[in-house]
């Protein structure tokens, strides 16, 4: 991040997949101290075909987060997540802790 501001989140994976592992959904808990626990949901396989972000999805629970939609079949990882999430929400550096379990928190 080229002269951005340093900004550290704390992110949490709900399951733990190995890189070379090809998964279409990939989903935890972010926090930008000093604010709450948000969810975020990774998907590869956008039916409509058109990729797309949403940065405070509402989730059934009433909490907010970050909805990330490709649309080519990428795999995703921890790394793709972290470079995704850094990007869109300003993020220089995660710590990943044991967090919330973003199941029960949607």
């Amino acid at each position: 991040m080229d002269g951005a501001v340093r900004r550290k989140g704390v992110i949490s994976f709900d399951c733990l997949h190995d890189d070379d592992e090809d998964v279409n959904c990939l989903e935890g808990c972010y926090r930008l101290p000093p604010g709450e626990w948000k969810v975020f949901w990774f998907n590869n396989d956008e039916p409509m075909g058109r990729a797309r972000c949403i940065v405070d999805a509402g989730f059934q629970s009433g909490v907010i987060g970050l909805v990330v939609e490709y649309n080519d079949r990428r795999r995703l990882s921890k790394a793709v997540a972290k470079r995704a999430m850094s990007e869109i929400l300003k993020v220089s550096e995660w710590e990943e802790v044991r967090g919330p379990d973003s199941l029960q928190m949607k």
